[in-house]
């Protein structure tokens, strides 16, 4: 059931602020253009932004996927922000989200790569993350993110295929001077079966650290 939350705050989803990538140099496995690369990493975006509000910038909140709170957290920001760039996730007329399970499990393989079943939701989160079973699907409070921005400062491919960008946080839309902090991913390319595409997010999260700036 939707839990009781009397006054849910006031959502407004973050904004994502993506340069021109530079030029990228095919490697070996991958077909991408750079068009096809820079839509793939606008795609993952969300789930960076959602992940670096857990860890912050700073302090020793580290990237933890094996840490049940940690994923749930991730998992909570990026349905209850940014579920409306998901075609499945729904809003509700009292601000609670709801998002089935496949479309859960779809933010979770993209957030951590070595995410294989749902761990155990916290009791500390309960009130925030609620599974209804009868419709197969999370209930999610919303979430307000602040003033924050994140931006995608700079890309760069490895031999495998994998990517490692450099994604910054900011107080204000983008100003260097605005910097908080900033996080580089690794992120390796999921398999595509066949060219069928039947997810959002074509790469997953093996890493990420903190840049002391």
């Amino acid at each position: 059931s939707t839990p009781d939350l009397s006054t849910p705050p006031v959502v407004s989803s973050p904004d994502v602020l993506t340069p021109e990538l530079p030029d990228v140099t095919d490697t070996p496995g991958t077909e991408q253009t750079n068009e096809e690369m820079k839509e793939n990493l606008d795609a993952m975006m969300p789930i960076l932004d959602s992940i670096i509000r857990v860890t912050g910038t700073t302090g020793d909140n580290e990237y933890a996927p094996d840490d049940p709170e940690f994923f749930w957290r991730v998992l909570h920001i990026m349905g209850s922000s940014w579920g409306t760039t998901h075609p499945f996730v729904e809003h509700s007329d009292d601000g609670f989200i709801t998002v089935q399970t496949r479309v859960m499990g779809d933010f979770a393989s993209a957030a951590f790569s070595s995410y294989s079943v749902f761990p155990e939701i916290p009791e500390n989160l309960t009130e925030s993350i609620q599974y209804d079973a009868e419709n197969d699907e999370y209930v999610l409070s919303p979430n307000d993110t602040g003033g924050t921005y994140t931006y995608l400062d700079d890309v760069s491919t490895l031999q495998d295929g994998s990517v490692i960008v450099l994604v910054g946080l900011y107080d204000g839309v983008g100003n260097p001077e605005d910097l908080l902090g900033s996080v580089s991913f690794t992120l390796a390319p999921k398999p595509v079966a066949n060219g069928n595409r039947s997810t959002n997010y074509l790469y997953s999260v093996t890493e990420a650290k903190k840049i002391s700036n």
